[in-house]
C-alpha cells in the first residue's frame, strides 16, 4: 500500500481573525489560499527549556531541560495574483486578500459600476491578523495571530510574477489530520495575468524595455515575550520601507535621465501595471519615489540599466507609500 503520508497533496486555508491570536476557524467553503507551491514550516521557542550552567556539578553532563514556552512558526507562501475575474464587491475579491490584509494594508473596495476595484494601502492601526491551517504530510500546521512579516513580488521576464509572503503566528502543535474538502479556491479557468505588454511609468517616461523587476516591502515585524501567558503574545508590525528594483535598457539621456535624478533626489512617480483585462489587472503606484542608485549592466550588445527606487510617504503622518489596486 501506498504512504499515509503524502508530500504531493496539500491544501492551505487562511481567514482574518476578529479579534488578534483568536482562532477564526477557517473553511474549505470559503477560506481556500491558492499557493504556488507547498509550504514548509519551522518552529522554535521564545525559550527552549535550557537552564542557566553548563553541566550538572560533578557529572561532567548538562542539566536536564524544563518544558519550553512560546512557541511560535514561520512559513513562507509563494502566490500568483489572480483577480475577481468579475466585478470587484465585498464577497468578490482578489485571491491574494487575505495575504495582503494580514502584510498590514487596508483594504478598500469600490463598487461604483463598470469600474470596480480593490486598493490596498499601508495600515497604521488596527492591523489584521489570520489563522492559517495547512495540510500535508498528513499532518495539520497551525498559526494564529499570523502576520505576513513582508513580502516580494517579482518577475524576471515575461512569465507570471510571483508573490513571496514570510508569515509569522503563534503555533500550535503539529496533528494528523486529512485534508478538508477547499472549494473556495478561483475558478481554474481564470488565469492569472503575465508580465508581458506590462505597463511601466516613471516620471511620466514609459517607453522602456523591461528585462526584470522586483518589489520588496521591507517590512519588520517584533515578536513579543509574554511571561503572563504560554510564553508568546505575538507580534507587533514594526517599520516598513519598500524597494522597487527595475532593469530596463538604457535610453538616450535627453528621453530620461536617471543619473540627475538619482544625484539630485528628485521627488517622483512610478507606476507598474500588469494584465490588461479589467477584474484581472493589477497595478502597483508610487506617488513619492527617489531614485537611490543606477546600475550599468549590459546584456551582450544591449546596454542595460538596474534601476532601484526608495518608496517614501507624502508627510510625515501618512503611509501613502504605494497602493497596490486590483481594478
Amino acid at each position: 500500500m501506498s504512504s499515509d503520508k503524502r508530500t504531493n497533496q496539500w491544501g492551505t486555508l487562511a481567514k482574518v481573525e476578529g479579534s488578534y491570536g483568536t482562532d477564526a476557524t477557517p473553511d474549505g467553503a470559503t477560506d481556500g489560499l491558492l499557493l504556488a507551491e507547498r509550504p514548509e514550516f519551522g518552529y522554535d521557542f521564545v525559550h527552549d527549556g535550557s537552564r542557566v550552567g553548563d553541566m550538572a556539578p560533578q557529572s561532567r553532563g548538562p542539566a536536564p531541560r524544563v518544558a519550553p514556552s512560546g512557541r511560535f512558526g514561520e512559513t513562507s507562501f509563494s502566490a500568483e495574483a489572480i483577480g475577481a475575474g468579475a466585478a470587484y464587491a465585498s464577497s468578490a475579491l482578489p485571491s491574494l486578500d487575505v495575504l495582503l490584509r494580514i502584510a498590514c494594508f487596508d483594504a478598500t473596495v469600490d463598487v461604483t459600476a463598470g469600474s470596480e476595484m480593490v486598493t490596498y494601502t499601508p495600515a497604521t492601526s488596527g492591523f489584521e491578523s489570520a489563522t492559517i491551517e495547512s495540510y500535508a504530510r498528513g499532518q495539520l500546521d497551525k498559526l494564529t495571530g499570523a502576520y505576513a512579516k513582508s513580502f516580494t513580488i517579482g518577475s524576471d521576464g515575461p512569465g507570471v510574477p510571483q508573490w513571496q509572503f514570510d508569515v509569522v503566528g503563534i503555533a500550535a502543535v503539529e496533528s494528523d489530520a486529512v485534508i478538508p474538502s477547499i472549494t473556495s479556491y478561483p475558478v481554474a479557468t481564470l488565469l492569472p495575468a503575465k508580465a508581458n505588454n506590462i505597463q511601466f511609468t516613471i516620471d511620466g517616461e514609459s517607453n522602456f524595455v523591461v528585462r526584470s523587476w522586483s518589489f520588496d516591502l521591507g517590512q519588520d515585524m517584533s515578536p513579543r515575550a509574554d511571561e503572563n501567558s504560554s510564553g508568546h503574545a505575538g507580534y507587533t508590525p514594526a517599520g516598513l520601507s519598500p524597494t522597487l528594483e527595475v532593469t530596463v535598457e538604457a535610453l538616450p539621456t535627453t528621453t530620461f535621465d536617471p543619473f540627475t535624478l538619482r544625484d539630485q533626489r528628485g521627488i517622483i512617480a512610478a507606476s507598474l501595471q500588469v494584465g490588461s483585462t479589467q477584474y484581472n489587472r493589477w497595478k502597483l503606484n508610487a506617488d513619492q519615489v527617489q531614485i537611490l542608485t543606477v546600475e550599468d549592466d549590459a546584456d551582450g550588445a544591449s546596454a542595460l540599466w538596474k534601476l532601484t527606487l526608495g518608496l517614501y510617504p507624502s508627510s510625515y503622518t501618512l503611509a501613502d507609500y504605494l497602493s497596490i489596486v486590483f481594478d
